[in-house]
């Protein structure tokens, strides 16, 4: 596994800092694209990175649930609905739901970002 330093080193010589990637349109939008910039993608290798150290995933599926759950909230900062320091905030209710008394801390953190987020509503990214 490779640690956030050598990711981020990767995608910087792989896209020129500032180039934005572009990928498919959000829908009902058409006309703006949704674009990564190299920083945010910085940004969601950290939080995905310090993710896993507060919730260790035990399956896939908790893998790709993390990685749906920082893509999502990429979009939401890139949409304008939240500023980038939600990604400190969703830290927190990882750490929230990782409490001692907790035996599935991926569902538990799954369930507060739905009740708190809306993560996961239809008619949302």
């Amino acid at each position: 596994m490779r640690t956030v330093g050598e990711q981020v080193r990767i995608l910087m010589a792989s896209t020129p800092l500032g180039e934005k990637t572009n990928t498919q349109c959000r829908a009902g939008n058409s006309e703006e694209p949704k674009a990564t910039t190299v920083s945010m993608m910085a940004e969601i290798m950290r939080f995905d990175t310090e993710l896993r150290k507060i919730i260790p995933p035990k399956t896939q599926s908790d893998r790709t649930g993390f990685h749906n759950i920082a893509q999502w909230l990429a979009d939401q900062v890139r949409l304008g609905v939240w500023t980038r320091d939600i990604f400190d905030r969703v830290l927190g209710y990882a750490k929230e739901a990782a409490g001692p008394a907790c035996h599935n801390p991926a569902a538990v953190f799954i369930t507060i970002l739905k009740k708190e987020l809306g993560y996961g509503r239809k008619g949302q990214l």
